[in-house]
Order: structure tokens, then sequence, then C-alpha cells
């Protein structure tokens, strides 16, 4: 029998082989659709992705082709086809005094120590062109939405931009509706890792659909857990 979405909530890697998980938003810098698209690419039968965001917010090459590990290494051929935008064409030298305090911006939007972007320096055989995973970019959200099992949103993150005019060409580009969602499949999951901004309408939340309030319960139940093991504590006497 077809997996019910109850069961696709619940059992996600086992029902994930043949279904199509769509990453939306913030695709350079988000840290979870970086690490959720790796760990995709580890699954013996993995989704196929379609990665939608503005061109400015692709998702890193580093992340989806062929990733730079020499500090000379020019922009690939297959980098170019796949429209993938490299993150940095050289290795960056390493600061002269290595920061001691926080690395988050004080105020406002300059980061005098911005962070590495995520998988930068990946092995070879870790990223999905080399894995074998079938994904395509996309700026339309519309086009792949109907075909779409998982819609995976997430924020378009203000304090990465250097200036608000940067910021305002992107901010707002994918809301997702009760209006938007009535175009998708009965059964396609929201997923969100929280915060939110204006991405994601509130006339959606009530929606059988959503599921981001429920993912965020498990991932506290989790860290608790983690927390808990590291910490030595018996979980069976919890």
């Amino acid at each position: 029998a077809p997996a019910t979405p109850a069961t696709n909530a619940q059992s996600p890697v086992d029902c994930l082989g043949g279904k199509t998980l769509t990453l939306l938003g913030d695709l350079k810098h988000g840290r979870t659709t970086h690490s959720l698209a790796l760990l995709c690419s580890r699954l013996a039968r993995p989704p196929r992705l379609v990665l939608v965001s503005p061109a400015e917010l692709s998702m890193p090459a580093s992340i989806c082709a062929q990733p730079y590990l020499s500090p000379t290494q020019p922009v690939s051929a297959q980098n170019k086809r796949l429209r993938c935008q490299p993150t940095v064409t050289t290795r960056p030298a390493a600061p002269t005094t290595p920061p001691t305090r926080d690395r988050r911006p004080l105020a406002g939007f300059y980061d005098p120590y911005p962070r590495e972007p995520p998988g930068l320096y990946l092995d070879p055989g870790q990223t999905l062109t080399s894995r074998g995973v079938v994904f395509e970019q996309q700026s339309d959200l519309s086009q792949v939405l109907a075909t779409t099992d998982v819609l995976y949103v997430t924020r378009v993150q203000k304090e990465r931009f250097s200036s608000e005019e940067e910021y305002a060409r992107v901010a707002g580009s994918y809301v997702v509706s009760a209006e938007l969602m009535a175009k998708a499949p009965a059964h396609t999951l929201v997923l969100h890792p929280l915060p939110r901004v204006d991405e994601i309408s509130r006339d959606f939340d009530s929606d059988p659909r959503a599921k981001y309030f429920e993912q965020m319960a498990n991932g506290m139940y989790v860290r608790m857990a983690l927390l808990a093991l590291v910490l030595g504590a018996d979980l069976d006497k919890l």
C-alpha cells in the first residue's frame, strides 16, 4: 500500500526513496539545508532534490558539485552547467590573529570575521554530484510544487547581508500560504527549522500538512537525549 502522510512523518528515512524533496529559500547560507542535502546523499535510496532559491542565494557548488580542494582550482565546467554558485575559487588565507570573541556580529550587518561556508572543503566523494543524487535548481516554486512530496522552507537570513539594499532585493522572494498550498498535492508535508519571518503565512499553520511545530518539538527531545548521553545519563532510568 502507498505510504500515508502520517507514515512519511514517522519514518522519513524509509520513505524518501523515489520522493521529491524541495529545499526553498536561502540555500547559500542555510546550514540546515546544507546538512539535509548531504544527509540525503548518504541514504541507500535518496530522494530527488529540487533546490529553489533566488540566483544569488543558490546552493554552493561545494555542496552540490565538485568542491574546491585546491588553492588554485578554477570553477569547473560542470559547476557552470549545474548553475551552482561557487562560494570561493581559492582557499582563504588564515587570519593573522584569530578572533577570540563570539564571531556573531555585534550590531548591524558587518561581521569582521565572516564564517567559512560550511562544506567548503568536503571530501570529493561527499557532494551530491559525486554520490549520484538527482537534483535540479529552480527559481520558480510554482513550477515544481505539484511534484513536491516534502517542502523544506528556510528564511532569508538578514544578518548575512552587508546592507539593507542587498537584503531587500531577495526578502520575501517566496511566501508559503494557504492559497499557494491549495495547488500542492494533499500529501505534501511542509517543514521549517524555525524561527520564521514571513516565508510561511500564519494562515497555513492549521493545515494538517504543516509539520514545522512538530518538527521543532521533536528537535527539542533529540537535543535533550543527546545532552543526557553526553553527560553520561542512563536513558533507561529516565
